[in-house]
């Protein structure tokens, strides 16, 4: 049976629920310390709701040796939760046709809650915004240098510059054309991108 986003981030969560109470007692045993449960817990949001998750640490006298809330789950900020994949694709796609005010009511109005998160809303777009850049600059350095260019647009190998470009490095008209009908058929029509204005390699 095919599992749905839900079912597929609920496992995700509970799976590092499971993962860290055996972490934490292999290192209680390794370190031969005491276990104490945090009075705060780490707090996930997912599409099923948020959830809750009971933390621990160990202790050998007044020295913490080990942490589940640092050692095992993602850092977040004070006032964050961590989101599953599928709940932080919902916040951070739902602003970029709307205000954060009226995309915050739409998640809560889905997700049957009153939240406060247009602050958090704007720093996950935000993070999210610095990632595309970097995995884009990453890319842009990747394709200079193999084409004989180093990072700052420089010619340092002209052989390779002056090659002739392989004809499996373009994608065919009908699978780009494809694609942008799919995209199309989302989103409105003011949103509709024209292949006619883009330089499709034939």
């Amino acid at each position: 049976m095919k599992r749905t986003k839900v079912q597929h981030s609920f496992t995700l969560a509970t799976s590092q629920v499971f993962r860290s109470a055996k972490k934490t007692r292999s290192e209680s045993e390794a370190r031969e310390g005491e276990i104490i449960e945090r009075p705060k817990k780490y707090t996930i949001d997912a599409e099923i709701g948020r959830l809750a998750i009971p933390t621990f640490e160990i202790k050998e006298g007044s020295q913490e040796v080990f942490s589940a809330q640092r050692d095992v789950f993602p850092e977040t900020g004070s006032r964050e939760h961590y989101p599953t994949p599928c709940f932080r694709e919902l916040v951070v796609f739902s602003p970029c046709d709307d205000t954060f005010r009226k995309s915050e009511h739409e998640i809560n109005r889905v997700l049957w809650r009153q939240e406060k998160m247009d602050r958090v809303q704007s720093n996950m777009v935000e993070r999210e915004g610095k990632l595309l850049q970097e995995q884009i600059g990453k890319k842009a350095e990747q394709i200079l240098q193999s084409h004989g260019f180093n990072p700052a647009g420089k010619l340092i190998d002209e052989k390779r510059a002056f090659e002739p470009i392989a004809p499996d490095s373009f994608l065919p008209h009908e699978t780009v054309s494809t694609m942008i009908e799919e995209l199309n058929s989302e989103k409105e029509k003011k949103w509709h991108i024209d292949v006619s204005e883009l330089h499709v390699h034939v």
